[in-house]
C-alpha cells in the first residue's frame, strides 16, 4: 500500500514532535533462517532544534548478553511530509515520506 494512502487519516504522525523527549523500546534480532538471536532494551532521547526542524535522536540498545550499541540520528523535515535522515556510521541519506498517520 502506498503511504499516500494514508493521507487524511489521523492521529498524524510527525517525527519531530514524536523522537523529541524520552522513549523507550524493545527489539529481537532474528537469525536470516529463523529462530532467535537477540533480545535488546531500548532508552532513546530525542531534542528538536525549532530553527532547523531538525532532531537529534539517540537510541541505545542494551542486549540481553551486556553488550550495548548507541545509534545517532538527525532527522531533517525537508517539506511538508518529507524527511531525510543521516545516522553517523551509515553511508548516504535516508528518505522519509509523512501521510497522516503514517510514516515509510
Amino acid at each position: 500500500m502506498a503511504i499516500d494512502a494514508f493521507a487524511g487519516t489521523s492521529l498524524l504522525f510527525l517525527p519531530e514532535k514524536f523522537f523529541v523527549g524520552r522513549l523507550e523500546g524493545w527489539a529481537v534480532v532474528e537469525s536470516l533462517v529463523g529462530g532467535l538471536l537477540k533480545r535488546a532494551s531500548i532508552a532513546a532521547h530525542g531534542e528538536l532544534d525549532a530553527d532547523t526542524d531538525t532532531v537529534v535522536f539517540t537510541e541505545t540498545y542494551t542486549f540481553d548478553d551486556g553488550q550495548s550499541d548507541t545509534l545517532r540520528w538527525t532527522i531533517h523535515k525537508s517539506g511538508e511530509g518529507q524527511y531525510t535522515g543521516l545516522q553517523n556510521r551509515l553511508e548516504g541519506e535516508a528518505v522519509g515520506k509523512q501521510a497522516g498517520c503514517a510514516f515509510h
